[in-house]
């Protein structure tokens, strides 16, 4: 199953919002970094399996794309001490403030 997520910018620059199935669909993030791999853990979260493709409202064609399970494990890190990349996704407890790593 293909899910579609629309994305449009947030009055933050960088951050965007997340719907689900059309622009105006159920909101999936309020404000997101890297909307389609936080898109993929929302889905996820939901038992949705398969592709999921980021579009926005101005493009006929989708942005980016990826598998559910693939984007849910992922994440981008960006640091003074290395280039921009991909690297496995770790739940951050919040109510600690620690980094949990689940088994």
């Amino acid at each position: 199953m293909t899910i579609r997520i629309y994305i449009e910018e947030t009055d933050k620059p960088g951050r965007y919002s997340v719907r689900k199935d059309s622009p105006t669909g159920t909101l999936l993030q309020a404000s997101s970094r890297q909307p389609l791999l936080d898109a993929c853990r929302v889905l996820q979260g939901q038992q949705y399996e398969g592709r999921c493709e980021m579009w926005d409202a101005s493009r006929p064609y989708p942005r980016m794309w990826c598998d559910i399970a693939w984007g849910a494990e992922k994440t981008i890190i960006e640091a003074d001490t290395c280039n921009m990349h991909l690297s496995k996704f770790i739940p951050f407890k919040r109510e600690a403030n620690v980094f949990v790593k689940e088994a």
